[in-house]
């Protein structure tokens, strides 16, 4: 499916299109990104995609380190 897309954020305005899986995974994005009178374009491709079930060790904290809550908007959680 395509999506098209437009919008503000940080002061740029963008616009364009993704494409995305039946899973709804995005695989090809092109659009247009406008901020400080410049335009810039943009655009992803993914090819080769496997979706596959993961092992759960992926997932897991690695020995020494410490897991955290990302913070939200503004430092909220």
């Amino acid at each position: 499916s395509k999506y098209l897309y437009e919008g503000t954020t940080n002061g740029a305005d963008i616009r364009g299109a993704v494409w995305v899986t039946k899973d709804n995974i995005p695989v090809r994005n092109e659009g247009t990104v406008v901020t400080g009178g410049n335009s810039i374009s943009v655009a992803s491709h993914l090819d080769n995609l496997k979706v596959e079930k993961q092992d759960s060790t992926l997932f897991e904290v690695p020995a020494g380190y410490t897991a955290r809550e990302m913070p939200g908007p503004r430092g909220r959680p």
